[in-house]
């Protein structure tokens, strides 16, 4: 096939621009990747320092008793 002057002018021009459009959508999903694993990192981290449900409620269960060293028995 033969590609005249032209042709061969439009392809060199738009390299760069396709260039271009590649290195920033790569740029793009590395920036999601980063910020996905950051999540998930700290969802990790959420988790080993979460409480057990029953320690929770147990101390919850405190806080409702009352003092038995309290003055203001009835």
């Amino acid at each position: 096939m033969y590609i005249n002057a032209t042709m061969y002018r439009e392809f060199t021009n738009a390299e760069p621009i396709i260039l271009i459009l590649i290195i920033l959508a790569g740029f793009l999903i590395f920036i999601a990747l980063v910020l996905l694993i950051n999540k998930a990192i700290r969802i990790q981290e959420n988790e080993e320092s979460a409480e057990a449900p029953h320690e929770i409620q147990m101390r919850n269960f405190d806080a409702i008793q009352p003092d038995s060293n309290s003055s203001d028995k009835y």
